[in-house]
């Protein structure tokens, strides 16, 4: 049986914003989309956790020490993605 003959076209992962950019694809407004994505991410997470740590029948200090803890890989991703952004 033949070997499958190999796609010659760019796969759609391997086509990064910097390529679209360098390219003169991309607007200058990207960078301030891309960091209301983020935004709106983080902000979305950190609005579903605080719901489902306020529908606990915890105590509020127990309540605030687990939110906390919600709130730490949150600022973590965030934070990976922004020095991705700005650094990269």
């Amino acid at each position: 049986m033949p070997d499958r003959p190999r796609c010659r076209c760019p796969r759609t992962g391997t086509i990064t914003l910097g390529h679209l950019r360098a390219e003169g694809w991309l607007s200058a407004g990207i960078d301030t989309w891309r960091a209301a994505l983020l935004g709106g991410g983080v902000l979305w997470s950190v609005w579903l956790g605080a719901r489902i740590v306020a529908g606990s029948p915890a105590p509020a200090l127990r309540r605030a020490a687990a939110f906390a803890c919600y709130l730490a890989p949150v600022a973590l991703a965030a934070s990976s993605w922004l020095t991705m952004f700005r650094r990269w």
